[in-house]
């Protein structure tokens, strides 16, 4: 807000909720939400983690990794695919029932009795072979109609078909995996319909849709710019590398709302100011942090001396004349990290508390998250409780439960939070327990049943109304018509007695087209290497 806006009635307020942790802010975004609460995540690491990208990635493992069943059973039991429990387990036996094989084929003692091979042979086979079952093979090699596994269950109709339909869909982008990086995340997220299903989601505004996955093309264009060797695998593996150590990549960030209560870190906080700012979960163990980041405790850590800022932070005086000093001079360094600690916990409350401009909100909880002991409240909230007594109180207590008041066990353990799968993707999970879910706002199963029943109850014979119609319409049956024509038409042609080594492939994949692009050459649709080269060789 502007400096001429402070004193202005009439201005919007702005507000914010600061947390020590960045786990807890989502958790207060989804109780703002049940309220209907804007909120906007500031500053936060999470890309990785979003339902689109996610879907993304784990389809990209796939391509490239047999080993990544997990990822597979993303898109299985997903949205999309939705494969039920029953096919999941039929579909697991047949995995297992192919390791089995697999194993039988490469037993030493078999293959050398029934193909003479050598043992050595064998041996170099099988470490280059994963012995674990893998879904990713099941689904590549499907089994055929009519089998059954040996506990009695089998493929559905359905759920056959949908396993075939996965099956062509990654087998097609497994032909572009070793092409460029940028396009097959495009190509794979249209083959997902993931642009569509962001689009369409009624809770999100059209403009920021797209964010999370524009935000993973950047993140891809960036690796393939800095990358010394651009490939799928070693970029999947960068992408692990950077769920462990940044938190799953930074989210899109995005302009910043005066109406929606921002959700950020303290550390974020620094130098920002908001009308009304609550600092939630003032408990000991959490603000201030339990744990202190002492190097000598790990291999984690630079160690203090090499830091730029080692005149600041407490040392460990190594120059001892023996073990026995050595290790009485950590344990006093311990001691001062401890109060280093404290100091840094101090500052950063100090920064929280001074954010508001008119109105501060600071709240503890004897029971948080699913702890089975209660949390005490934390030592920089208890040093606030003065202001809120005397005559001249500067501060007002809200809610206040003594120790005795409060319930025995946490509530949150005795209800804990459940949701049933599989659910419908049109209505969202149904979650029971701790947090009581109101209906989803964002519930499309209505909608779009009415809009189904719409198109299955028009009239066949109707015509457009529109001129866009109209045309749409004509272009459409002349389309069709076309398809229709070359569906029926004789394709015979005679194959020539020399072609070149290139054709080879493409003979194989589909002799009559191939045949007929010979009897008649027209001009090739681009392919992908050609698609990102926009730029025109300069002629002198």
């Amino acid at each position: 807000m502007p400096p001429s806006g402070r004193n202005d009635p009439q201005a919007a307020k702005t507000s914010a909720v600061l947390s020590r942790n960045r786990g807890q802010l989502s958790i207060m975004g989804e109780v703002l939400s049940e309220r209907g609460m804007r909120y906007q995540l500031v500053g936060l690491s999470g890309l990785l983690s979003t339902a689109e990208v996610a879907d993304l990635v784990a389809c990209l493992h796939v391509l490239v990794d047999p080993l990544r069943s997990d990822k597979l059973m993303r898109l299985l039991s997903g949205a999309r695919w939705r494969i039920g429990t029953a096919d999941l387990a039929a579909f697991a036996d047949w995995s297992r029932q192919l390791e089995r094989r697999r194993s039988h084929g490469l037993n030493s003692k078999a293959a050398a009795a029934d193909g003479g091979l050598d043992a050595e042979a064998v041996e170099s086979a099988r470490a280059e072979l994963n012995d674990a079952a893998s879904l990713i093979e099941a689904l590549d090699f499907l089994p055929s109609e009519g089998w059954s596994s040996s506990d009695g269950r089998s493929l559905s109709a359905e759920a056959r078909r949908r396993l075939t339909a996965l099956k062509d869909e990654l087998a097609s982008l497994r032909l572009m995996a070793n092409d460029d990086l940028e396009m097959l995340i495009r190509e794979v997220e249209r083959s997902m319909n993931l642009d569509i299903e962001v689009a369409v989601r009624p809770w999100v505004d059209r403009d920021a849709s797209r964010a999370n996955l524009d935000a993973f093309a950047d993140v891809a264009r960036e690796y393939c710019r800095n990358a010394p060797r651009v490939e799928l695998a070693g970029f999947l593996m960068w992408l692990e590398q950077a769920a462990k150590k940044e938190k799953g990549l930074p989210l899109p960030s995005e302009d910043a709302d005066p109406e929606a209560v921002q959700l950020l870190t303290v550390h974020a906080s620094k130098g920002l100011e908001w009308d009304t700012v609550a600092v939630m979960s003032l408990n000991d163990g959490v603000f201030p942090g339990a744990q202190s980041d002492r190097w000598t405790s790990g291999d984690k850590a630079l160690p203090w001396p090499l830091r730029g800022d080692a005149k600041d932070l407490p040392q460990w005086d190594t120059d001892q004349p023996a073990l026995k000093e050595l290790l009485e001079a950590e344990s006093l360094f311990k001691d001062h990290v401890e109060d280093h600690h404290i100091a840094e916990e101090r500052r950063l409350a100090y920064v929280a508390v001074t954010r508001a401009k008119s109105l501060l909100i600071c709240s503890s909880s004897i029971w948080t998250a699913t702890r089975s002991k209660p949390t005490e409240a934390s030592e920089f909230f208890s040093a606030l409780l003065p202001l809120a007594q005397g005559p001249g109180a500067k501060a007002e207590i809200g809610l206040w439960v003594e120790d005795d008041e409060a319930p025995e066990q946490n509530p949150n353990r005795l209800t804990p939070l459940e949701a049933l799968w599989p659910y419908d993707p049109l209505e969202g999970p149904r979650i029971t327990g701790a947090i009581k879910n109101k209906e989803l706002a964002y519930s499309r199963r209505a909608v779009i049943q009415e809009i189904a029943d719409d198109v299955l109850s028009a009239d066949p014979g109707g015509q457009p109304i529109t001129p866009e119609g109209q045309q749409w319409a004509e272009e459409a049956h002349k389309l069709l018509a076309q398809r229709a024509f070359l569906g029926n038409r004789e394709r015979a042609v005679e194959a020539p007695e020399h072609v070149r080594a290139s054709l080879f492939v493409e003979l194989a994949e589909d002799p009559v087209s191939v045949l007929e692009n010979l009897r008649r050459p027209v001009p090739r649709r681009p392919g992908l290497a050609c698609a990102t080269r926009h730029g025109l060789p300069r002629v002198d």
